[in-house]
């Protein structure tokens, strides 16, 4: 089906934006971690964690999308950040 294909190929487009964000999003990550490894800070951050969560999961509910799942998406991102910061720390 041609409108399948080409409804896909703008998911493909979309992916390759999402895909982009994430990697601007990690390198504002670095940058971060350069700060606190300068201030010796701690990676984790509790309260900005909270945030990330609280603001995501109120945007997802206004747009009719399922809070948990999209807490969820996020849960995994900030997994990977804290990744990143870590290894960051340890150069």
């Amino acid at each position: 089906m041609e409108e399948i294909e080409k409804l896909r190929s703008y998911l493909d487009e979309i992916d390759r934006e999402l895909l982009g964000l994430l990697i601007k999003r990690m390198k504002i990550v670095r940058r971060i971690a350069s700060i606190k490894k300068r201030h010796n800070m701690p990676i984790i951050d509790k309260k900005r964690e909270e945030e990330v969560y609280a603001n995501v999961t109120r945007i997802a509910s206004k747009q009719d999308l399922d809070s948990y799942q999209i807490k969820s998406i996020f849960h995994e991102i900030l997994l990977l950040s804290k990744r990143i910061q870590n290894e960051v720390l340890e150069q």
